[in-house]
């Protein structure tokens, strides 16, 4: 069956991280979290929250705002430090990586929400990062890119 335009866009996303050196695994909307034991950190997980639809002619033009998490574990005290490396890598892949442009008509960090770093049990953590996709496709017609 084929994939709708939106999940061509979040597919394109999760190739773009999973190419990234350092990157163990790339999760869409996981449907259990990855237990501890087995998981090779850092992971990436990958979340679509609601879209918005505008009509413009006869294309559907779609925002739709995407949480990346990285999360990593670590023994030492500035684990968390180390992080921003991996998120400067991601955000320098989803910018210049030529299926992302494909697929997304634009891409950028959210400009109503920040990254942010957590603490999870204990030498867990990650950084939560809001970006924000648009793509658009035929109205009446989420299989259509309309290319």
């Amino acid at each position: 069956m084929a994939d709708t335009v939106k999940t061509r866009a979040i597919k394109a996303i999760e190739k773009a991280i999973g190419e990234i050196e350092g990157i163990n695994g790339v999760f869409r909307n996981p449907a259990m979290e990855v237990q501890r034991e087995t998981g090779t950190f850092p992971i990436v997980f990958v979340y679509d929250t609601e879209e918005k639809k505008v009509q413009v002619n006869r294309y559907a033009q779609v925002t739709v705002p995407v949480r990346i998490e990285l999360w990593n574990e670590g023994e030492e005290a500035g684990f968390l430090d180390s992080e921003d490396e991996l998120v400067a890598e991601i955000e320098k892949k989803l910018l210049s990586d030529e299926n992302v442009r494909l697929w997304c008509r634009r891409i950028r960090p959210s400009p109503e929400r920040s990254s942010s770093k957590f603490m999870g049990e204990e030498h867990m953590g990650g950084i939560v990062m809001w970006w924000e996709i648009e793509f658009h496709h035929i109205w009446g017609d989420p299989y259509n890119a309309g290319r």
